[in-house]
């Protein structure tokens, strides 16, 4: 009986099914390359093609993650943010500084008021005193530091651990100026002019996500679109997107099935979202320095998903307001 190797990854709405149906592939086996790795530099001109074709291939594959986050993270309070810069920056790490800092900043400011509703609880005049403790969250920004080499927020080892739930790519204007597109997942309310006090670069865009967006999936083609504009300059970059630690992550498993539990899957094809069959290739090792390949048939399906399956990350620092009479600046 033949066995088919395939991934299975589910998300909130959708089911992904990935089937080789060549059994070539085992998982869980890594091969031993027996070559030493080069710098770009040290490679022949044909080599270095077929480095950028796999990099990019990587990138358009990393769109398939971005989309499967977008789909397990977002909800009601899911806002799409726009940060721009002034002047005409076009320094990309420069920029990536420069959102490291907002990140911290925003996450500081929400602290600080967080903390400042908790410690005044009790008091009567609850408006007066938030609108003293705003003000002072702002004027405290500038305390904030950053390591100038961290150009990953995803790498960010704070001891509190990440509290807002974000993804975010970054694209260049005709101008060649950088900005960034920016879904956040669980932002409270805050005034746009306040956002663009604590991004200090320049205009900002903020708006909540439509629920006919969600329901057609448009969200994840609204930013992935720029994810792939640049896909050439984004091969050369360090970092192509950011996004926060402690997003919830779809659940994957890799298996060996039937002809028959294939076919169970493609039974009802009123839940196929989108269906591909199609040629890849696989590295199978080296004869000399002569890098070999061979060609494997694949499918790609993709189903609705009736059932919630995504992986859970506990948030750490909760931002929970336990008084009764407020608002807490980050819910659960």
């Amino acid at each position: 009986m033949k066995l088919y190797n395939t991934k299975k990854i589910v998300s909130k709405t959708m089911t992904e099914y990935l089937i080789c149906l060549d059994d070539v592939i085992g998982y869980n086996y890594k091969a031993k390359t027996k070559y030493n790795r080069r710098k770009f530099d040290e490679l022949t001109e044909e080599e270095k093609e077929e480095s950028k074709a796999r990099q990019e291939s990587y990138y358009k594959r990393k769109i398939f993650d971005i989309e499967r986050l977008i789909d397990c993270n977002y909800n009601d309070k899911s806002t799409f943010l726009t940060l721009t810069f002034a002047r005409n920056l076009e320094d990309l790490p420069e920029a990536n500084k420069e959102f490291n800092l907002f990140i911290k900043r925003l996450k500081y400011y929400l602290k600080k008021i967080d903390e400042a509703n908790e410690d005044d609880e009790t008091d009567e005049n609850t408006e007066d005193v938030k609108d003293v403790k705003d003000d002072e969250a702002v004027e405290n920004i500038e305390d904030v530091k950053v390591d100038e080499t961290d150009e990953n927020t995803e790498d960010d080892e704070d001891e509190e651990k990440e509290s807002l739930k974000y993804i975010s790519i970054w694209e260049r204007q005709e101008r060649g100026a950088i900005h960034y597109h920016v879904i956040m997942f669980n932002l409270p309310f805050i005034e746009a002019k306040k956002i663009e006090e604590i991004w200090k670069n320049g205009f900002i865009k903020i708006n909540l996500i439509k629920d006919e967006d969600k329901a057609t999936g448009s969200v994840s083609t609204y930013l992935t679109k720029y994810f792939v504009k640049d896909i050439a300059e984004r091969v050369r970059e360090k970092k192509a997107y950011f996004s926060s630690r402690n997003l919830e992550k779809p659940k994957e498993w890799k298996q060996r099935l039937t002809d028959d539990e294939i076919n169970e899957i493609l039974v009802n094809d009123k839940d196929i979202l989108y269906q591909k069959a199609f040629d890849g290739k696989i590295f199978i090792g080296t004869v000399g320095k002569e890098k070999k390949f061979k060609n494997v048939r694949k499918i790609y399906i993709k189903k609705t998903n009736k059932n919630f399956a995504c992986k859970n990350t506990k948030n750490v620092l909760k931002f929970e307001n336990k008084s009764k009479h407020k608002k807490s600046y980050l819910k659960k």
